[in-house]
């Protein structure tokens, strides 16, 4: 299996931005144990980082079987997996079918923006999903899919999705990986979401003019950092007409990666809630756990009525949906991508 070995240091830590201790049973079979669902990326450790024994407060092990094409599978196969989340003990239910899978095609414009492309292109322009998380391979894959597989199933969407800043391909040389890479450049004074929102929407201007994409018809989900990501992008893109968020991210300063940082005049800039001018009118669905301090309970709420507020003050009619449900801890809250996926089919109607 091409893993490398020095993927993770299993006995220091959890790896930074979702990466996964990795242990090989036998010849076809391997145990993935990581703090965020994502699967392994296979990249060794960024040049730089420094090793600490802090330890993320939620963990999934999962069972991967090679497999021979003759045995009907086209991809490894999953076990059920277990999540603790320091209290709880969650069983994580497979909740979508086992069906064939779509084409993932690596592609890159023009202007040498990677992204992966779920499906094919279809006889006419389809209605596409933006997909946001972490590296775009994972985010293609599970758990940020799920919403994905039952639009792509049921109303023929394509989902495209980006490395996010600092994760996959988005890594710069000497710079850490995933949420301590944000805060590098962060301390270097630089606006990492500007950048991103302009090669998303240089991917969405690459899928309109090849003609896979609907202009119509585009939405896009964002998972926790995703989430944030995928607002600052709709907020710098009037196409994104609809936008689900699961457990999003609104505040840098919520997370511990940030610590320390209240002064720093960048971060304060990328609260969401100082972008929801641009977003009021939208049609915006949250769901969140009634306790996420990992991400803060509070900042969903608040940035949801903010939206309602200044469409209110423009004469529109609000379309924001927020769901608080009962759950502990920075989670996936149970059939959030399957409500999500029912949204976005509402907001965007086959023509």
């Amino acid at each position: 299996m091409p893993w490398h070995t020095a993927a993770a240091e299993a006995h220091t830590q959890w790896p930074p931005g979702g990466e996964a201790v990795i242990r090989v049973l036998d010849e076809n079979t391997a145990v993935v144990v990581c703090d965020t669902g994502w699967l392994p990326s296979g990249k060794t450790l960024p040049p730089g980082h420094k090793v600490t024994k802090e330890l993320h407060g939620r963990a999934q092990v999962r069972f991967f079987r090679r497999v021979t094409a003759t045995q009907g599978a086209a991809h490894p196969v999953r076990e059920p997996a277990v999540a603790s989340d320091r209290r709880d003990t969650v069983k994580i239910k497979d909740k979508v079918p086992a069906e064939q899978p779509k084409p993932l095609h690596n592609r890159q414009t023009p202007g040498g923006v990677r992204y992966a492309l779920l499906g094919s292109k279809q006889a006419s322009p389809a209605p596409t999903l933006f997909v946001l998380g972490g590296a775009m391979e994972s985010n293609l894959t599970e758990p940020h899919i799920q919403s994905g597989r039952e639009l792509q199933r049921d109303h023929d969407f394509l989902c495209v999705s980006l490395d996010s800043p600092s994760e996959g391909s988005a890594v710069r040389p000497a710079e850490p990986y995933g949420l301590d890479g944000w805060r590098y450049r962060l301390e270097h004074d630089e606006d990492f979401t500007i950048a991103f929102s302009h090669d998303a929407s240089g991917v969405l201007d690459e899928l309109i003019a090849k003609g896979y994409t609907d202009p119509d018809r585009v939405a896009l989900v964002g998972i926790s950092r995703g989430g944030f990501l995928g607002l600052h992008f709709a907020a710098a893109d009037f196409r994104i007409r609809c936008l689900a968020l699961v457990a999003p991210v609104t505040d840098l300063r919520t997370l511990r990666e940030f610590r320390g940082m209240n002064d720093n005049p960048v971060i304060d800039s990328l609260a969401v809630i100082n972008h929801a001018e641009k977003l009021a009118g939208r049609a915006v669905w949250f769901i969140i756990g009634d306790r996420d301090e990992r991400v803060g309970t509070d900042h969903t709420i608040a940035l949801a009525r903010r939206l309602s507020k200044l469409a209110m003050q423009r004469g529109v009619e609000p379309q924001v949906t927020l769901h608080v449900v009962p759950a502990y801890g920075h989670v996936d809250p149970d059939r959030s991508h399957e409500m999500a996926a029912r949204w976005i089919a509402s907001m965007l109607p086959g023509r």
